[in-house]
């Protein structure tokens, strides 16, 4: 084993999702069941903790062995119905980054308004490359140019859309806040991929986020989060004059001594059962895998 495998390490778990879905092309969501025995796992085998402590042990290189915390990004409805309740009946915290664009704003996520459109128009294979095509089209876009295409899109296919949402109205947002375990961070206005973006409009992304946040909140938003994981040192510095105390990446390894507190990575959660998290979380951790009660 070499020293750096040896060193205290944590793991930041990301997730979208916590429900069941006849389709998840991007491989989002987490059944309910199988979060519960996450959870469980969580309790039992390992050490969780809020994303603070994890950002405060790093700074005093007192990171506790097989120390875990769960990060959502989006702000799906699904994280407080279905997510929450688990969470509080385990005491497990998490940190919820949020989209702020989409509150209140009887819209889907793009990327699943673009799935849905996808489905209808191709079906095995042909959806599969369809919806890559889209995806790599899209993503560069600013915020109106993409909503422009998918209402484009829209038309031509003419079928209404979902009568409910899975975004998050105002009052869900405020809900979801109120939970002790629960640390809501800022995720950008309107997820854009940052690395196209100038020094001013990231920073604009990340203040106005912050802000609306604040606002509505009533207290200091300080974690942020990279829409799909892609920052530059650009992106680094507007966090840091943001005023935000950290960022997550989605660089799947663990968290060290060593870790920048804006530049926190995070392995992606599948739809595992308990049993499976436990020992890829030992194989992340470099730790033995213990099935049972260890902490």
């Amino acid at each position: 084993m070499t020293h750096a495998q040896q060193q205290p390490a944590a793991a930041l778990l990301l997730y979208h999702r916590v429900a069941t879905l006849a389709n998840d092309p991007w491989k989002m969501a987490v059944t309910t069941a199988h979060f519960a025995e996450q959870m469980h796992v969580l309790q039992t085998a390992f050490h969780p903790c809020s994303l603070a402590d994890i950002v405060d042990a790093v700074a005093h290189d007192a990171i506790r062995p097989r120390t875990v915390s769960v990060t959502f990004d989006d702000g799906y409805r699904d994280t407080l119905y279905e997510a929450k309740p688990m969470l509080e009946r385990y005491g497990v915290p998490a940190t919820v980054f949020v989209v702020t664009g989409y509150i209140e704003s009887g819209r889907d996520f793009w990327w699943d308004v673009m799935e849905r459109q996808c489905r209808t128009l191709a079906v095995g294979d042909e959806f599969d490359a369809l919806c890559r095509s889209h995806h790599a089209e899209l993503q560069p876009l600013g915020h109106d140019e993409r909503q422009t295409f998918l209402d484009q899109k829209q038309a031509e296919i003419g079928h209404a859309p979902p009568a409910t949402v899975e975004t998050m109205t105002m009052a869900e947002l405020e809900s979801l806040a109120a939970s002790s375990l629960i640390e809501v961070g800022a995720h950008t206005v309107t997820h854009p991929l940052l690395t196209t973006l100038s020094a001013v409009e990231q920073l604009d992304e990340m203040r106005a986020s912050k802000r609306y946040l604040e606002d509505v909140l009533g207290h200091p938003v300080r974690a942020f989060s990279y829409p799909f994981g892609s920052y530059e040192p650009t992106s680094v510095a507007s966090a840091r004059t943001a005023g935000f105390s950290c960022a997550c990446t989605s660089a799947r390894r663990p968290v060290t001594a060593g870790t920048d507190a804006f530049e926190l990575p995070r392995f992606p959660v599948g739809n595992w059962s308990g049993e499976e998290l436990g020992r890829t979380l030992s194989t992340w951790l470099g730790e033995p895998h213990r099935s049972g009660s260890g902490r």
